[in-house]
Formats: structure tokens, sequence, C-alpha cells
């Protein structure tokens, strides 16, 4: 004799109707019929969503640095941002403003977050010719 597990979804513990799709609880069946009973008794049943949680509140804090000074760290040059709103949960999105993209290009600009030290250090491969202007938001 073959045993057979189905898992079918509802709205409560006791649904009318059956899904196919995930809802809040699910049902499994284990047993000998090889097609998924239609009837919720058959079921096992678990809620399987939680309650809604209380609505957070991200902080975003919108800033912009002049990076004019880069000083040779390795084989690149390296200028850095302190900024106390960095944390070790941030979210920090870079982009340079639109009059230092080209400069910020031939540079080779990237970014490296250093969330222990509530800072920005931006490395660049090539020795910028003019400072370079970046907008950057820290979300977290």
């Amino acid at each position: 004799m073959s045993s057979y597990v189905h898992i079918r979804w509802g709205t409560s513990e006791t649904p009318s109707v059956l899904l196919t799709t995930p809802a809040d609880y699910m049902g499994v069946y284990s047993g000998t019929s090889e097609t998924a009973p239609a009837t919720y008794s058959f079921y096992q049943w678990v809620k399987v969503k939680g309650e809604q949680g209380a609505a957070g509140t991200a902080q975003v804090y919108n800033k912009q640095a002049t990076l004019s000074s880069w000083p040779v760290s390795g084989s690149n040059r390296a200028s850095t941002v302190s900024d106390a709103n960095i944390t070790a949960s941030s979210v920090i999105v870079f982009a340079p403003a639109l009059t230092s993209q080209d400069v910020a290009v031939a540079a080779e600009l990237y970014p490296y977050a250093d969330t222990a030290a509530n800072s920005v250090t931006f490395y660049a491969k090539n020795q910028p010719t003019t400072a370079i202007v970046m907008n950057y938001s820290i979300i977290g």
C-alpha cells in the first residue's frame, strides 16, 4: 500500500474552499489516497502567516560630499567621508553629482562603506582631475 502527502491552503482552520496556492493556513494530508481529499477535515491545519507587525520607520539621510583630497592608499587613491548616521544596518546609495560624472568615471571611482567606523571611503584607480561631488543617501 502506498502513502501520499497532499498540501492545501485555506483562509481558516476550517476552510470551505481548499486552495492550491499559499494562504494564511496550510493543511497537510498524509494517507493512502492518491488524489487530494476535497474536504478540510482530512487535513491537519496550521496557521503559517503571522499577524501584521507594527510599521517601522526607516530614516533616510540625503547627503552631499565634496571629495578633493586623494592621498594614495595602496595602489589606489582614497578619500573618506565620516558620517555618524552610517551604522551597521545602513544601506547606502551613491551617485556622483551631474557635474562630476565624467571625472568620477575617468577616475574609476568606487565606494567602500566601513560601518564600524561610521565612514565611507571612495577609492579612485586614477587621480581625479578635479574635486568630485558625491550625492549619497543613508537608509537605516
